[in-house]
C-alpha cells in the first residue's frame, strides 16, 4: 500500500537525519541492533521498518551518540505511525488532563530512549480504548 510506504519513508528520512547527525553509519546501526548493514539500508530506504525491540535498540544507540530526547520523541512517534499506518497527530482525545499526565509531560526532556518507548506505548493503548469505547457509545445510538 502506497500509504504505509509513504509513513515508512518519512520515518526512513529522519533517521537518515539523526544518523548524520550523531554521525553513525548503516553499519554502526546494524552492528547494535545485531542485523546485516543490508538490512539496516533497507530501513533506510523506507523498504521496510524495525521490529519493535530493534527500534529500541537503535533508539538508544542514537541516545548514546548524541540523538536528544526530543529527537527521539519524534523519531519514535514516526515509527509508531510507520508501524501502525495511523498519523497519530490527528488524534484528538477530549480527556481532561489529570496531574500525573502533566508531570510526565514536564518531564519529557529527562525519560531515557527506552522510558520514552515504554510511555509512548502506554498512551497508544490509553487512546485506543478511549477511541473504542468512543466508537461504542456511538453504535449504541
Amino acid at each position: 500500500m502506497a500509504y504505509d510506504r509513504e509513513r515508512r519513508q518519512k520515518f526512513a528520512d529522519y533517521l537518515r537525519v539523526l544518523a548524520v547527525k550523531c554521525k553513525v553509519k548503516q553499519v554502526d546501526i546494524a552492528r547494535a541492533i545485531g542485523k546485516t548493514r543490508q538490512h539496516v539500508s533497507h530501513i533506510f530506504n523506507g523498504k521496510i521498518i524495525f521490529m519493535g525491540e530493534q527500534f529500541q535498540a537503535a533508539s538508544d544507540f542514537l541516545y548514546k551518540k548524541g540523538a536528544s530526547s526530543g529527537e527521539l520523541a519524534l523519531l519514535n512517534r514516526l515509527f509508531v505511525e510507520a508501524k501502525s499506518s495511523m498519523e497519530l497527530q490527528k488524534i484528538n482525545l477530549e480527556a481532561p488532563i489529570d496531574p500525573i499526565k502533566q508531570i510526565i509531560i514536564e518531564n519529557l526532556d529527562y525519560l531515557t530512549p527506552s522510558e520514552l518507548v515504554k510511555l509512548h506505548k502506554e498512551i497508544e493503548i490509553y487512546k485506543f480504548n478511549h477511541l473504542k469505547k468512543a466508537d461504542e457509545k456511538t453504535t449504541e445510538s
